[in-house]
């Protein structure tokens, strides 16, 4: 992410009555997160082998359909927005969703999956179980201080400041054969 700021921004003003320069920069940390999600997500779209379709979402055919590919303890799973309140609700239970220190996972029977939501930044449509050995997200940090987020401030031109804020990370598949797409319908609205 590479922007040009007023030089005000980084001034903290507030905390001890004197100008001091401070680094954080509102809503640029997420906006990092984001770009690094939605290029995951994408990836795992083209690059994970397994797909099914499920004619209805229930605990039976989910746990059907991961056992076909081999998948019976998934590490993870991303799960579409649209899915939010029947899963909480428990209209699929023994599939449902849960919380551990605000966290969610999806239950299935006995079995607690670390989980994502889609949104409105990152959508997707399917639901995306990953397996231990589908691959590994790889971070390259910064040289001099080992950090993963690298911040280049340069001097002001024409009285901005020129700010490059970046991440360098990709996601290596080792095997695409360890991760299930799976499409299940919707869930119909309820009529008003």
């Amino acid at each position: 992410m590479r922007f040009f700021a007023g030089p005000e921004i980084f001034i903290d003003s507030y905390s001890t009555g004197e100008n001091t320069f401070a680094s954080t920069i509102i809503g640029v940390g997420q906006s990092i997160a984001t770009g690094e999600e939605k290029y995951l997500v994408r990836l795992l779209q083209t690059k994970i082998s397994n797909e099914d379709v499920a004619e209805t979402l229930s605990f039976e055919t989910v746990s059907k359909s991961l056992r076909k590919h081999g998948l019976e303890s998934p590490t993870s799973v991303f799960v579409p927005l649209e899915f939010y309140s029947v899963l909480h609700l428990g209209k699929y239970a023994p599939l449902r969703v849960a919380y551990k220190n605000y966290d969610p996972f999806l239950v299935l029977g006995s079995t607690s999956i670390p989980m994502y939501w889609s949104n409105q930044y990152v959508p997707f449509d399917r639901f995306i179980f990953i397996g231990s050995d589908l691959g590994e997200w790889v971070v390259k940090p910064e040289r001099e201080a080992g950090h993963s987020v690298f911040i280049e401030v340069n001097p002001p031109k024409g009285g901005k400041i020129d700010v490059t804020v970046k991440t360098i990370a990709c996601f290596s598949d080792r095997n695409p054969a360890a991760g299930l797409i799976l499409k299940a319908p919707f869930p119909k609205q309820a009529e008003p």
